[in-house]
C-alpha cells in the first residue's frame, strides 16, 4: 500500500475489499458484534501499518531493524551522568527479539484485543482456543501482505 499518495475510488483493488470482508465475517463468526469486529479491524490495521513502517520496510531496505532501540545509543553517550536507568537497561538490551518474533508479538496483541472483547461480551459458547487458532490462521500472511498490505506501491 502506497502511503504517499492519494487514491481514487477506482485505484483500490476489489481484494482489498474482499479480504476485509472475510476478515470482518470471521470476527463476527466467532462472535464478536459489529462494532467489536470494527475496533479489532482497526486495531489489526494500526499494527500492521505500524509494523511494516517501521520493520519491515526498513528491513527491504537493508537496515537492521532489530537493533533499534527507544532511543539512538548516542543520546545516551551524550547524557552520561544523567539517571535514566530504564533506559540505559533496554538500549543494553537491544536486540531482544527477531523480526518474526515481533510480528508474532505484534499479532498476540490482537488476539488478546480480541479476547477481551468476547469476555466483555460474555461470549463463552465456543472455546477460546479454537477463537485464538482461527486468528492465528488467518493472520499467518507475510507481515500482513496477505491481506493487501505492503510496504510498497501496488503493482499495476
Amino acid at each position: 500500500m502506497s502511503l504517499d499518495e492519494e487514491l481514487g475510488d477506482v485505484a483500490i483493488h476489489q481484494d482489498r475489499l474482499i479480504h476485509t470482508d472475510a476478515f470482518l465475517g470471521m470476527l463476527r463468526a466467532i462472535g464478536l458484534g459489529v462494532a467489536e469486529a470494527q475496533i479489532v479491524h482497526r486495531d489489526l490495521t494500526l499494527r500492521l501499518f505500524g509494523f511494516v513502517l517501521l520493520m519491515d520496510h526498513r528491513q527491504d531496505q537493508g537496515q537492521s531493524v532489530m537493533e533499534h532501540t527507544p532511543v539512538p545509543p548516542l543520546w545516551l553517550r551524550a547524557h552520561p551522568d544523567l539517571a535514566v536507568p530504564h533506559l540505559r537497561e533496554a538500549v543494553a538490551a537491544a536486540p531482544l527479539m527477531t523480526v518474526d518474533e515481533a510480528f508474532e508479538h505484534v499479532m498476540h496483541g490482537v488476539i488478546v484485543v480480541v479476547r477481551d472483547l468476547l469476555a466483555a461480551a460474555g461470549e463463552r459458547h465456543i472455546d477460546v482456543a479454537d477463537r485464538v487458532e482461527v486468528l492465528r490462521s488467518a493472520g499467518s500472511g507475510a507481515c500482513g501482505r496477505s491481506a493487501g498490505i505492503t510496504s510498497r506501491p501496488p503493482v499495476g
